[in-house]
């Protein structure tokens, strides 16, 4: 498969590609480099402050994998915090969802001057009998389509108007001119409209939309239907998953599509496919949507695969899975790659509210106990505070855009920024 430096954000439900499609060399471009610099000097380091490998120590298996500091990483799709959707093909171009609107960046999020309204996604809905449950009234995300300006596609929870909630719905709606018009997403039938399973822009040749299968949701292998448009969602196409590499191929599947009553788990699978998208079957462990975002599937130079989930808890006799783990053969096996705790309490449970990778391979969380953030080099030694106060006070998928870590803030849907150099260790 070809190698690539594109970040590319998923949506949701739904905010991103899938990591199996070849990219053609002309709609590449390159990860910005990470300055977080840890001094090769013989200063002796604060106690939090990462220690660097001796030079004749053997390299941990992140350290193989991440030497070229270039990967794709696709976030899992998400049902609580606001994500940024970037457009592949044009990094500048940006969006996200906000009451009542979405708004556009053409500047790498340095100015959002555009809206879209989506207002008129109320009345579709209850045209078909259903209402609108987003109290705040801001779609959960929005998905750009690259090739067709005007076209947006957005995902609201719903509930059934005669019924209430529960269950409630993650619907799929779009407008192919800038929310002067909105429909619900051509769904394979009727009965599929409340199995819609989130948007996926496809490296900017199409966006596909995903449908769960209830009737095999508890086998390995299994059947899931899609859709895929290229003319900006004016005509669909059904298809099975899309797999462009003839040998294996690794990709999120689709999200949960509803929420049956509370406290209801929301796992999502990544799905594997050696035979080019003809058959697919789950990796396990899922990963928990209720659970502090993001989860991340990576793909590495050397064509390993890399799963990261913050949200399994690990107990402190060393019980559970870890969130980092790494397969060398195509996803067929997986390897745990143990991370060192953050909190020193042994008595607590070690977990990774935030859990992320950035470019150059290194790592960044919260805390088990606050929510300051820490930062982890790719020796995998241990964590350090990072000196910068201006991180978020929740966990959330950081969005790499030029020199800058972006996230939207989910009190007042502005949109935050801090320079990737300013993620370093020291003590505020």
């Amino acid at each position: 498969m070809q190698k690539t430096s594109v970040i590319l954000i998923g949506f949701l439900f739904i905010y991103s590609t899938a990591a199996c499609v070849q990219i053609p060399a002309s709609q590449t471009q390159e990860f910005p480099t990470a300055s977080i610099v840890i001094e090769d000097s013989p200063t002796p380091q604060p106690t939090d402050t990462p220690q660097l490998l001796p030079t004749d120590a053997e390299p941990t298996p992140t350290q193989e994998l991440t030497q070229s500091r270039e990967f794709i990483s696709v976030p899992a799709t998400d049902l609580f915090n606001k994500i940024i959707f970037v457009d592949p093909l044009n990094p500048q171009r940006m969006a996200y969802c906000a009451p009542g609107e979405i708004r556009l960046s053409q500047d790498s999020g340095r100015t959002w001057p555009d809206s879209i309204s989506t207002q008129g996604i109320t009345q579709i809905a209850a045209q078909s009998g259903y209402t609108i449950f987003d109290q705040d009234s801001a779609c959960h995300s929005v998905t750009l389509d690259s090739n067709y300006p005007d076209s947006f596609y957005t995902v609201f929870i719903t509930a059934m108007e005669a019924y209430g909630a529960p269950p409630v719905f993650y619907m799929g709606f779009l407008t192919t001119d800038r929310g002067q018009n909105w429909q619900f997403v051509q769904a394979p039938n009727q009965t599929s409209i409340e199995d819609f399973g989130g948007f996926w822009n496809l490296y900017g040749n199409s966006v596909e939309v995903l449908y769960s299968n209830t009737a095999s949701s508890n086998e390995v292998t299994i059947n899931l239907l899609s859709q895929e448009t290229i003319d900006g969602g004016n005509t669909w196409d059904s298809e099975t998953l899309r797999c462009a590499d003839s040998n294996a191929c690794l990709r999120w599947g689709p999200a949960p599509s509803n929420i049956p009553g509370m406290g209801s788990p929301l796992p999502q699978s990544v799905l594997i496919s050696k035979d080019a998208g003809q058959n697919w079957s789950r990796v396990d462990p899922m990963v928990e949507l209720r659970a502090p975002s993001p989860n991340q599937l990576v793909e590495l130079p050397d064509e390993s695969w890399m799963i990261i989930s913050g949200s399994i808890e690990l107990s402190a006799s060393g019980g559970g899975t870890s969130p980092v783990r790494i397969s060398k053969d195509d996803g067929l096996t997986w390897q745990d790659i143990e991370l060192p705790p953050i909190s020193s309490d042994v008595s607590q449970f070690n977990y990774y509210p935030g859990l992320q990778i950035l470019p150059d391979g290194s790592f960044l969380s919260q805390g088990t106990e606050s929510s300051v953030w820490y930062w982890l080099s790719p020796e995998l030694i241990n964590w350090c505070l990072i000196e910068s106060n201006k991180l978020p006070n929740f966990p959330v998928y950081l969005q790499t855009a030029a020199d800058e870590l972006l996230w939207v803030d989910p009190q007042n849907y502005e949109v935050i920024s801090i320079p990737i150099a300013a993620v370093k260790c020291g003590i505020n």
